[in-house]
């Protein structure tokens, strides 16, 4: 008679092993709301249909490591999220306090519906990195080198997508962020390179405009101003291409010389992760 357990060891082996590896970062909230300190959190997301016990997993962020609990069980399609303060007794805020009932218990309301802990982190809003590893066989990361802003968070643009850097950007939901649920991952427009200048109209020599930008990531972008007659005024240094960034522009050309009144279009072409390009009109007004 054949020995077929050993076999069946083998492929339970394996299906265990697939389904711990479809746990995946889904949101980072590295730049708090606000004038708020310690509400830094991750949420993880569970690709697959089997429940995972994410018991002894280690999240790693800088120079901490945290064991999680017996208690951490991930469900099928379902969201788990790990908080630098979860809870607080006193007028401390907390992440329960801010994305809960505030009733000092998480878990007692229904905006509680997925189990949230407490880890060690300290996550830097312009660039860092969020790692989660089973201690054997699944490792997952996620980083970034730009500042989404106060309150707005990172998140995965397809739950169900590739462990990619180009898979990820500005969480769009008007309140910044969304732990433990997944409709905003749905709410991203195809057009993801956004660039504004204020004011567009600005009075040469006393006022500056701010260019602001998003880039989806992987992607390089180049800024030049021409006149009306098309001829080239100033071409813009980006030394650090982040997905998310600002310029400051006084109005001077290549030489540093104030350019004279008059209308300017700034042209914004983009390569790499994303190809297109823009054009803004900014009209600097005489002085008198």
């Amino acid at each position: 008679m054949r020995r077929t357990f050993p076999i069946y060891l083998l492929l339970l082996t394996c299906l265990f092993n697939e389904a711990r590896g479809q746990v995946v970062f889904s949101e980072v909230l590295a730049n708090e709301p606000g004038s708020w300190v310690y509400l830094e959190w991750v949420e993880l997301f569970n690709r697959g249909e089997t429940e995972v016990d994410l018991s002894g997993w280690s999240f790693i962020e800088g120079g901490d490591t945290t064991e999680l609990p017996e208690e951490a069980m991930i469900s099928g399609r379902g969201f788990l999220v790990l908080a630098r303060h979860l809870l607080t007794s006193s007028e401390e805020m907390s992440f329960e306090r801010y994305w809960g009932d505030s009733s000092g218990v998480w878990g007692d309301a229904a905006g509680e519906s997925y189990p949230a802990f407490e880890v060690k982190m300290s996550l830097g809003n312009p660039e860092g990195e969020v790692t989660l590893w089973d201690g054997s066989s699944h490792e997952t990361s996620f980083s970034w080198n730009s500042d989404a802003g106060g309150g707005v968070s990172w998140e995965r643009i397809d739950l169900d997508g590739p462990d990619v850097p180009t898979n990820w950007w500005p969480c769009p939901d008007p309140r910044g962020s969304t732990p433990g649920w997944g409709q905003s991952h749905h709410d991203y427009s195809p057009e993801r390179f956004i660039i504004e200048v204020h004011p567009e109209v600005l009075v040469g020599g006393e006022e500056s405009a701010t260019i602001t930008y998003q880039l989806p990531p992987n992607t390089e972008l180049t800024l030049k101003l021409y006149d009306i007659e098309g001829r080239l005024r100033k071409t813009f240094e980006i030394t650090a291409q982040k997905q998310i960034g600002e310029l400051e522009w006084n109005g001077a050309d290549d030489n540093g010389q104030l350019l004279p009144g008059g209308v300017y279009i700034l042209y914004a072409t983009t390569s790499g992760g994303h190809s297109g390009d823009k054009t803004i009109t900014i009209a600097i007004a005489k002085r008198f």
